[in-house]
């Protein structure tokens, strides 16, 4: 089990605010907030035609663009 301890305040990030993902497997990623079933996902466009989302990202891993 891991345990993710950050000593900043997390922020709440809205439904399509530009994001970057700064921790875990998908840091690099950079993105639009998505909700799945309640859930926080980075969503990626996709040359203009879809969008993919990733899996669940707490916001600790997340920054704002």
């Amino acid at each position: 089990m891991d345990i993710i301890i950050q000593s900043r305040l997390i922020s709440n990030f809205q439904r399509g605010e530009k994001v970057k993902v700064v921790e875990g497997v998908f840091k690099g990623v950079e993105g639009n907030v998505a909700r799945c079933m309640g859930q926080q996902r980075v969503g990626i466009i996709v040359g203009g035609v879809f969008t993919v989302a990733t899996a669940y990202v707490p916001s600790s891993f997340l920054k704002r663009k």
